[in-house]
């Protein structure tokens, strides 16, 4: 049995075929022909914080694929009432599901659930790590690089915040360098990763000979972007009180505006991973432009994770012959005749 926790735990080989097999679910589901690979197959999504595209998209996902997946909130469900305990409650639910989601910025507790738990467990993201999106966002590359470049010539170009709680960030600058591309964080003094915060991207670089570069100066590499990507300035509930300060800092330098844009690669493209706060972290004008892929970049959600679920999940699916499930049924019809002569 294997999780999805960190990007780490999975080989670029493997890694990559996963997004191969995101991309033909894509390509099935655009024909009305998506296999229900799942069929019966259950899953619990644990959300301790707010979510639009992981929740929807994850439970889209795995109808479509022909199982269910429940919606477990918190204060409806013991865990994380002092009642219940990780242990206990990972126990539990492995008995009545097959796969178990959580999103909680505790990055401690997803990783203590997932110890104790008896099925495959799915970082949906913690306030380290959002493994699912870094999915989505080298799927999303693949389809929009140019044709006539291979990965290992790519440049992302991240502006705005990269410090450690930057999770979007964080997760991309993990994975991409592995397969041998070029990350690049421009923010200013004290909102990038630290030198001990960047030790595994630089390891991503090294084995996959990439690059990962953290820079106070964007100009010096905004020429080189195939794609800008940028973040949240600030979120509702986190960073508000640091606001005004933020935006006097980062606006206009560390900013994504048609003039930043410009400046790329004639062919660069806008990312960011939603919710985007209009006008703070990017202008209406990039992200309403043909720049931005960002609704594109959603999509892609929805079938990295179908891909995710299926490599999780399909090895250990039960497939019972038809015999049996002839003879199964029979035997229960005689009990429930039985039951209710």
């Amino acid at each position: 049995m294997r999780h999805f926790l960190d990007t780490w735990d999975w080989s670029v080989d493997e890694l990559k075929n996963m997004i191969d097999l995101a991309f033909l679910l894509k390509r099935l589901d655009k024909q009305g022909a998506c296999p229900e690979l799942l069929k019966g197959i259950s899953l619990g999504m644990i959300f301790a914080e707010q979510s639009t595209r992981t929740r929807v998209s994850f439970e889209v996902a795995l109808e479509k694929l022909g199982g269910h997946a429940l919606y477990l909130r918190p204060g409806e469900i013991h865990l994380g009432t002092g009642y219940e305990g990780s242990y206990d409650t990972a126990k539990v639910l492995s008995r009545f599901l097959d796969c178990v989601l959580i999103r909680d910025l505790d990055h401690d507790s997803v990783m203590s659930y997932a110890k104790y738990s008896d099925v495959p467990v799915i970082n949906a993201m913690t306030a380290y790590l959002h493994p699912c999106q870094a999915m989505c966002d080298l799927m999303t590359v693949m389809e929009h690089k140019p044709k006539d470049k291979d990965l290992k010539d790519i440049t992302l170009f991240w502006v705005g915040p990269t410090d450690v709680e930057e999770t979007g960030a964080n997760a991309v600058s993990q994975l991409f360098p592995r397969l041998g591309m070029s990350v690049i964080y421009a923010s200013p003094e004290g909102y990038t990763l630290t030198d001990e915060e960047a030790e595994p991207s630089m390891r991503a670089a090294e084995e996959g000979m990439g690059r990962f570069i953290r820079t106070t100066e964007p100009e010096k590499y905004i020429g080189e972007a195939d794609f800008v990507y940028t973040g949240c300035l600030y979120y509702p509930g986190y960073f508000e009180e640091q606001k005004e300060e933020r935006m006097k800092l980062f606006i206009p330098r560390y900013h994504v505006n048609m003039d930043l844009m410009k400046k790329a690669q004639p062919h660069a493209k806008f990312m960011h991973y939603l919710p985007a706060l209009r006008d703070v972290d990017v202008t209406s004008e990039v992200m309403d432009s043909d720049y931005s892929i960002v609704f594109d970049q959603a999509e892609n959600r929805l079938y990295s994770e179908m891909a995710i679920l299926c490599t999780l999940l399909y090895p250990g699916l039960k497939q019972a012959s038809e015999d049996l499930k002839r003879h199964g049924k029979a035997e229960a019809e005689a009990l429930l005749s039985r039951c209710l002569s």
